[in-house]
């Protein structure tokens, strides 16, 4: 999913596990109301999936990066704890908010340092920045996708 809409070229503007649907063979991302393609407004995403610093960008350039690495870094390191069969850490099991995301980031970022998945783990470290923008997230997506090896089943363990 966040490569097609990587590929696309276009801004949803809030990408959050509120607007994913989840079937037994893909993900979709819905709620193109907020789009700035549909509409032009700018809004600020629904917290914490849209970057602390989101209303200070002007430009909707990049402005589904930090929602697509940060949703991205949060599954992959909950596939990696159900493929090790290992219990998942209640900090990712739980609802993501503002005040949860800097543990949950960093418990993500542990494990995916430890099983060497570089692809995520760029992204993990990338999103503490103070930037909207990852420069390489098309070709993050991709990598991972190219050495991940299957996806995990975790619908039971959530």
């Amino acid at each position: 999913m966040a490569l097609r809409h990587l590929q696309t070229g276009e801004t949803h503007g809030d990408i959050s596990p509120y607007n994913i649907i989840c079937s037994d063979t893909e993900m979709t991302l819905i709620d193109n109301d907020t789009s700035y393609a549909a509409n032009g407004i700018a809004r600020y995403g629904t917290p914490p999936f849209s970057h602390p610093h989101r209303s200070l960008y002007l430009e909707p350039t990049n402005v589904d990066d930090y929602a697509i690495a940060t949703l991205s870094t949060i599954l992959a390191a909950v596939s990696h704890y159900a493929k090790a069969k290992q219990a998942i850490p209640q900090i990712l099991r739980n609802e993501i908010t503002k005040h949860t995301l800097s543990e949950a980031i960093r418990v993500a970022t542990d494990k995916l340092r430890e099983v060497g998945d570089m692809a995520h783990l760029e992204m993990a470290l990338t999103i503490k920045g103070s930037t909207m923008r990852i420069e390489r997230l098309k070709g993050l997506i991709i990598q991972a996708l190219a050495t991940e090896d299957c996806v995990t089943e975790v619908k039971g363990e959530i």
